[in-house]
């Protein structure tokens, strides 16, 4: 029952502090780059705190490894520099929206990347999204479509590829 308590407690502050940065980041006058420096740095900061209190033994990291832990922090900062600059250039429910859409473009991909067949379902449930996506976003509207989604959709799709697949 504690485990379920502090499992829980967890979730609801991961749920807080990610709910709150489009609020931080519409009233700090600092560029997306900077921000996602700096939420880089301190993540990695506390990081090194916990693993310090906590008394955990680093591994070593081959080159290989090292390399692609790199790449992977580069794009995710990539990734929140887009997404900082979709919350300034559209509303927080439409950035957001878009950078969620990152499950439909990885099953977009997986058939080029993967080898992965798209069964029709699959496709279906693919335009069902991007569809739905087109009309939330207002890229259907008349009036200057392209500024809302810009910088949301290819902050899902740097998302996307900074994961490890399952």
């Amino acid at each position: 029952m504690k485990e379920n308590r502090k499992a829980y407690a967890s979730l609801c502050s991961a749920m807080l502090i990610f709910g709150t940065i489009a609020i931080f980041r519409r009233n700090i006058p600092f560029s997306s780059g900077l921000l996602a420096f700096s939420r880089g740095l301190l993540g990695g900061v506390f990081l090194l705190i916990f693993v310090a209190v906590k008394h955990h033994r680093m591994e070593k990291v081959e080159k290989k490894q090292l390399a692609l832990l790199i790449l992977s922090g580069a794009i995710i900062g990539v990734d929140w520099i887009l997404l900082f600059e979709a919350y300034n250039c559209t509303t927080v429910a439409v950035a957001t929206m878009c950078f969620y859409m990152q499950p439909t473009i990885v099953i977009l991909l997986s058939p080029v990347l993967f080898r992965e067949k798209l069964s029709v379902k699959k496709g279906l449930c693919a335009l069902a999204a991007i569809l739905g996506m087109v009309f939330v976003s207002g890229v259907a509207e008349a009036r200057r479509p392209a500024r809302r989604t810009r910088r949301a959709l290819p902050s899902a799709w740097l998302r996307r590829c900074s994961m490890p697949r399952p």
